[in-house]
Formats: C-alpha cells, structure tokens, sequence
C-alpha cells in the first residue's frame, strides 16, 4: 500500500507536469534526486515512477530510515552545504524544505546550480498559512506555538522562508540572473484534497491566490 505522502508527491509530480506540459511520471532510465528527503515519502514516490533515486536530507535518523526502506544511493548532507552527487539529474524535486533553512540565498544557489533538466520546489503559501494552521488545529494535530506576524494571522515557527507565488518567482530569477544560468520559470499556487484511504487518490486544484501551497517549476536550457 502507498503511504498517503507519497501518493501526495506523485499528485504533485502530475501537477508540475501539466504546469510545464511535459511528462514527469515516466522515469524509467532517468535518475532523480530528492533534495531533504526526509523519511523517504518522495523518495518512493519517484521510484513508484521508475527514476534511478537519489536523495539525502540533514536529519541522520531520516537518511538511516531511508536506507531502511532500500535506499542506496542517499546521505546525510545540508542543502546549505551543496550538492553532495555529481551526477547529472533529470528531475531534482525539493518539497517543503525551503522554507526551513537558515540560509535561503545559500539554498537557492546550490539547487539552481545543480545538474538538472527540471527542478521543482514546493513551499507552503503566505498568503494561506493561517488557513492551513487552523485546519491542522480542528483537526487536533499537535503544532507548535502560534505566532504572529507580516500580515496575517498565524505562522508556523518553523517556517522561517515565507513568501507569497510573485516573490518566489524574483528570488529564483534574481539567483538564475546572478548565477548567469539560462532556465525558464513557472510558479502556481495550489490546494491539494486528500481522498485517501477511501479512494486512493488526490484532487490537485489551481488556485491563483489562496492556494495552500506554492510550486516553483525551472527547467534548465544552457549555462553560459
């Protein structure tokens, strides 16, 4: 049985493929690296999809349960702190690990720089944090404390890079124009239903503004 996240993952896969109208969901002979793979929910996600997977994520206990579940090919490492494969990458994703790290210059740098025909990152939306905190709290998930600030309502402590779709879109091309990498740029809101386990699958819904999450899609042209 797929765990519900990686189901989510693969939606989410679907999603940037329609957003960049190429098809993300055959891997077959492709390699793929998971950026802060966590407990390997992505990680089963591509290989559900046939890519040759990397990964790896700051956290040991997370890198050793990945190789757990029968994955090789991942480390422990800070995104902060590079990339640590040389290899070349069809698909590198980095799901909701941005809006984590100390540094988001140094993060945006090494992941925009990497060896990759397309990157895609998911973030949580400012604009809809509070909507996601509230939910969260009905549904009596324990969450950290509460705090206020930059316009709305709640944020998670943790999330410490929240931006709205329109900057993420300026952060990344103002890297991609200092770096002096060629990538074009799509960046989507979305609101993610979960149907799971009653029929197996997720609705992925387009929302301009208030979607809950925010996905940043860059394919990669030519490096001069």
């Amino acid at each position: 049985m797929i765990p519900e996240r990686t189901l989510q993952y693969i939606y989410e896969l679907q999603f940037a493929s329609k957003l960049l109208n190429i098809n993300l969901l055959e891997g077959k002979g492709k390699r793929a690296l998971d950026v802060g793979c966590g407990k390997g929910y992505g990680l089963l996600a591509l290989k559900a999809l046939g890519y040759d997977v990397y990964g790896y994520d700051i956290n040991t206990d997370n890198v050793k349960f990945c190789k757990m579940l029968g994955f090789k090919n991942v480390c422990t490492f800070n995104l902060e702190n590079g990339i640590p494969f040389k290899e070349d990458f069809h698909l590198i994703t980095c799901f909701d690990v941005l809006e984590h790290v100390k540094s988001l210059e140094k993060a945006l740098k090494n992941l925009l720089l990497a060896n990759y025909k397309y990157l895609i990152i998911t973030v949580p939306n400012l604009h809809t944090e509070f909507i996601r905190l509230m939910y969260l709290t009905i549904q009596k998930k324990t969450l950290p404390s509460f705090i206020k600030g930059r316009g709305f309502l709640l944020r998670d402590p943790d999330h410490v890079n929240m931006y709205g779709p329109y900057m993420w879109y300026c952060k990344v091309g103002r890297t991609l124009t200092y770096l002096n990498v060629k990538c074009s740029i799509k960046v989507s809101n979305y609101f993610m239903i979960s149907l799971t386990p009653t029929l197996g699958k997720c609705i992925i819904l387009r929302v301009p503004y208030i979607g809950s999450s925010t996905m940043i899609a860059v394919v990669r042209e030519s490096c001069v």
